[in-house]
């Protein structure tokens, strides 16, 4: 992230999965495998996280996690839409 985010000024184009799904992805998966987690899918490991048995997160910082998720997947979305194809950068 240090090539992308040089001199703390917004890359343009900004990649959308470069930028943000693989930091949170990666995030995410770190945090599960440090504390045990088998579940591999995004949302499922951000409800072992803040489950009663792990506690890890709070109920608040696990619905600020699946809102982040579910944006930044609908803006993935809309870029493939609008490209008609698999593309990731947007202007």
């Amino acid at each position: 992230f240090r090539t992308t985010w040089k001199n703390h000024v917004l890359p343009n184009p900004i990649n959308i999965k470069k930028s943000f799904v693989e930091l949170i992805n990666f995030l995410l998966g770190d945090m599960a495998l440090y504390w045990g987690i088998p579940e591999t899918n995004t949302l499922d490991i951000i409800d072992a996280l803040t489950s009663e048995e792990k506690g890890v997160l709070t109920t608040e910082t696990g619905i600020l996690f699946k809102e982040a998720v579910s944006k930044i997947y609908g803006l993935r979305i809309r870029l493939h839409g609008y490209y008609k194809e698999q593309q990731e950068d947007a202007y």
